[in-house]
This record gives structure tokens, sequence and C-alpha cells, in this order.
């Protein structure tokens, strides 16, 4: 007996695939009704060519086994799957499901099948609801709900994990409710995460978003101290300063830092480099130093020449300088490329006006009052 096994495993080891199944069957005889070979055989048949053959046995052998042992059904439903049949598939993982509730492989099985064909609501929901769900089977429900855009349910099954809740879980918790609009229960679950750079870059976002500008800024100001080179908490820092808190004394020095660390990074041109030529540039304005701030956002302008609000700020700040003839061609870019904008063309309007060009000044007076009109429809 052991040694047609044998044989018979060699042979399939070997690509000799109906040879085995011939073997595995000859075994069979012997032990009729034996789940492992009727399995093996029906597997080998498949590979072999015997499809239908080999998919009988298979489904013989799941039959034996019965609903305590769900192993047979999942290789059978393995099987359909990799032959194009996952309609069959699904239904033979259902079988295993609904036949063995206290074993998480077959809802594991399908939870995998149905994220594979695209709806991982429904796999999400197998496994929140399957019984007896470990927490690994939750978190992964939440992380599908999350997918589907379902952040109520997604939290739902976050929070049926037992505590205590790891970093992990507790951001995935904050996401969903930001995502539900929660916005203090989202900080309070981000203010139990560890402070490193993420955590405090989320934390003051939702501050800002909650309008607690001061904690906002001393939460920017912390994860810059704790992380020198997060650029992003310079810039977020000197923005707060500057447009919420009115110090544009105090925005200057963060955001100079991220501009040199910029450069020091070889990226004078890159994403951080420019929000920091822009506010800068601001900073300036506000300072009454028009010269720097045309220069400042001319330099921001030219590291990304299609951005609308940066060439918006550059004509805005040649306007305020008197030079209105050069404030006409970076307004006009901005206003065509945002739009249905009215300040845009608002803006146009009055560089073109100042610089002599009435006709010019109707017609962005005209797109503006048609941007106004459509923006009440």
């Amino acid at each position: 007996m052991a040694s047609r096994i044998y044989r018979a495993a060699a042979r399939e080891a070997a690509g000799d695939f109906p040879g085995a199944a011939a073997g595995y069957e000859q075994a069979l005889a012997l032990r009729p009704g034996s789940v492992p070979l009727l399995a093996a055989a029906g597997e080998a048949r498949v590979r072999g060519g015997d499809v239908a053959g080999g998919l009988a046995l298979l489904g013989r052998a799941a039959d034996a086994a019965g609903p305590a042992d769900p192993e047979p059904r999942l290789r059978l439903a393995a099987v359909l799957e990799a032959l194009a049949e996952p309609d069959r598939a699904e239904e033979e993982l259902l079988r295993a499901t609904a036949g063995a509730p206290g074993d998480s492989r077959p809802a594991g099985a399908l939870a995998d099948l149905l994220e594979r064909r695209g709806r991982p609501s429904e796999a999400a929901e197998v496994l929140r609801d399957s019984p007896g769900s470990s927490a690994a089977a939750l978190r992964r429900a939440g992380d599908l709900f999350r997918e589907a855009g379902l952040p109520s349910e997604a939290l739902a099954a976050y929070r049926r994990i037992p505590e205590p809740a790891d970093a992990a879980l507790r951001y995935r918790r904050a996401l969903c409710l930001d995502a539900l609009r929660d916005l203090p229960t989202a900080l309070a679950e981000v203010e139990r995460l560890p402070e490193e750079t993420p955590s405090l870059l989320y934390r003051g976002d939702l501050l800002e978003r909650l309008r607690r500008f001061p904690e906002a800024a001393e939460v920017y100001r912390r994860a810059a101290e704790r992380d020198p080179g997060s650029g992003e908490s310079l810039v977020r820092l000197g923005r707060l300063l500057l447009a919420e808190l009115g110090r544009p004394g105090e925005a200057r020095a963060p955001l100079e830092a991220a501009l040199a660390l910029a450069g020091s990074r070889g990226d004078p041109r890159g994403r951080l480099a420019r929000g920091a030529l822009h506010l800068l540039g601001r900073v300036a304005e506000e300072n009454g130093d028009l010269d720097r701030a045309v220069a400042l956002h001319r330099e921001a302008s030219k590291a990304d020449p299609g951005d609308p609000e940066l060439g918006a700020a550059l004509g805005r700040a040649l306007l305020r300088a008197g030079r209105a003839q050069e404030a006409v061609p970076p307004l006009r870019r901005a206003a065509e490329a945002l739009g249905d904008d009215p300040t845009a063309w608002d803006r146009l309007a009055e560089a073109c006006a100042s610089a002599g060009l009435e006709r010019d000044a109707a017609d962005a007076r005209r797109r503006a009052a048609e941007a106004r009109e459509g923006g009440f429809r």
C-alpha cells in the first residue's frame, strides 16, 4: 500500500500525472473512501488533462470528509478557481464556510476569493460575520471596508478588536472617524499614538480643521524640533503662523529653514521648496517688501509653471508693486487655468485696467460675472 502511494507521488513529481492518478487509484482500491487518496487522485487527473474525472474525485473527497473537515472542499475550490471557474469555486467555499462555522480557514479562503473578484465589501462581511473572528480577521475586514469606501463598517470592525489597541489600529480608527467627520474623536485616537513625525503631522492637521490653530502650531513646532529633517513640519508651521495666527515675523524662520533644507537635498524646485518660496513671498508682502515678494513668487512659479495658484500669487505681487503690465500675463494664465473662479478674473480685470487695457479688462469682468452666475446655479 505505502509503496503504491510512494510510486504515485514520484510519478507526480516527475510530471507523469496520468500515471500518478492511476497509482493513487490503485491504492484507493485497497482503501476505498480514503479522503487523502481521493483528493490526490483528483488533483493528478486534473493536472493530467482529465478535468471532469478529476473534479468528480475531488467532489467525492469533499463529501467523504464531511463538514467537520473543510480541507478537501478548499482544495476543490482552489482547483476550480485555477480552471477559471470562480462561480463554482465560490459555491464550494460557501458550503465549506457554512459547514464549519468554527473553522477560520473556509471564511479566509472565501474572503480571499471575493477580494480577487473585486468584491472587497463582501469579503469584509465574511470575515466580520465569521463566528469567533480573530483580531487579525477583524483588522483585515476593517481594511477591506475602508478600501470599499465604507468607513462606518470599518470602524465597527476595528472596535470589535479587544483592547489594548496597538498604534496601527488606533491610526486606522482615526482615519475612519476622520472620514465620518468625527474630528474630536479622531484627534483623541491620534493623541494616543507615539509622538513620531507622521502622527504629529496628522494631529496638527486635525487641530487645524478644528480651528485650534495655536495648538496646531505647537504640534508642528514640536515635530520640527524632534525631526529637523521634516520640511513638511516647517512649512506647515510657517503657513499657520502667517495665515491663521497673523504672525508673519515668526513665520519667516521656519520657512527659510525649509527652503535651506530643500537646497541641501539638491531639490531647489521640488514641492518643499515651492511651498516655502510661495509662503516667504506672502511674508514679504505682509512686511511691505514688494520687490522681494515678486522675486520669491517668481522663483516659486518658475519651479512649477503649470500651477495656477503660484502664477496668481506672482501676478498679485506684481500688481501690488505697481507693475500692472507685467502682472497681466501670469494673471491671465491663472484665470484661464482656474476657469470658474471669479476672483481670478476680477484680479485680471484690475491688472488690465491698471495697464490701460480697457477691452481686456471688460472681457475679464464679463468672465467674472459669468463665473459667479454659474456658481449660483
